[in-house]
């Protein structure tokens, strides 16, 4: 299980959460030559949260982040011993 990713753009009072996925995690680590820092990681997170569309570097995140003015930082983490949603 990975944390929730907390992103706010400056017209938000509240941030945004959302989910960190096992796929995340893969773009992070190939976008950053398999060494992402947490902030890298939830920026994709965030960037993928806005964008339907793989970017296809690091860069392009960067770019967008700072254009936007966006804050982005790990949130939640879930709890493994808690049961998820169920699958009926």
């Amino acid at each position: 299980m990975y944390p929730k990713v907390n992103y706010t753009r400056p017209d938000q009072t509240e941030p945004t959460s959302v989910d960190c996925l096992a796929a995340d995690v893969m773009l992070a680590n190939r976008l950053c030559n398999n060494s992402p820092k947490l902030v890298d990681l939830c920026t994709v997170v965030a960037y993928m949260a806005e964008h339907d569309v793989e970017p296809t570097k690091m860069e392009q995140v960067s770019r967008w982040a700072r254009k936007e003015r966006i804050w982005a930082e790990q949130g939640e983490t879930p709890d493994p011993t808690q049961a998820g949603p169920s699958s009926d």
